[in-house]
């Protein structure tokens, strides 16, 4: 499979993640403000879309970003998966260090974005079992957190604030 393919499923993959995520959110609100009946359904469909849609999503994510920080299908064929790594890890080189730190800050998102993840799972099991609801305010950050980790990740990528030139 090429480069640009493997892109393309990477940045469809984070479409789906991500939109996974922030519907999660809004059904997470929702879920507290709702009588027990219809949150039973909401659980329901909680852990449908986490399971069936977010989760999946992530996985592939990861899997792709990790296709791509080796190099797979890359049209230079002269490297190899470690010279990839190198380049990406590396700021030895004054041209590299720019791209260096846009490349961390945005993995330091992405890990973030996974602790959104993994928190929002913890909340859909959490509400499941408990009569008492949190308050709304909560998913309602988590929704807006998520929403400002993408678009620190989308302009660190496409704007690619941090390089020279």
């Amino acid at each position: 499979m090429s480069h640009a393919y493997i892109k393309a499923f990477h940045v469809i993959f984070v479409i789906i993640w991500v939109g996974g995520l922030m519907g999660l959110g809004r059904f997470l609100g929702y879920h507290v403000s709702e009588s027990a009946a219809v949150r039973e359904r909401l659980t329901h469909l909680e852990k449908r879309m986490y399971f069936f849609v977010t989760l999946p999503g992530m996985v592939l994510t990861i899997v792709t970003g990790l296709l791509l920080l080796h190099g797979v299908g890359h049209p230079n064929t002269e490297w190899g998966a470690a010279d990839f790594l190198r380049y990406y890890l590396s700021p030895r080189s004054p041209q590299n260090t720019f791209w260096y730190v846009t490349f961390h800050a945005k993995l330091t998102s992405v890990g973030m974005l996974i602790a959104c993840d993994l928190f929002t799972a913890a909340q859909i099991f959490a509400l499941a079992k408990r009569p008492e609801m949190p308050s709304r305010v909560r998913f309602s950050i988590l929704h807006g957190v998520e929403a400002l980790l993408v678009i620190i990740v989308v302009i660190l990528m496409l704007g690619q604030p941090l390089v020279k030139g």
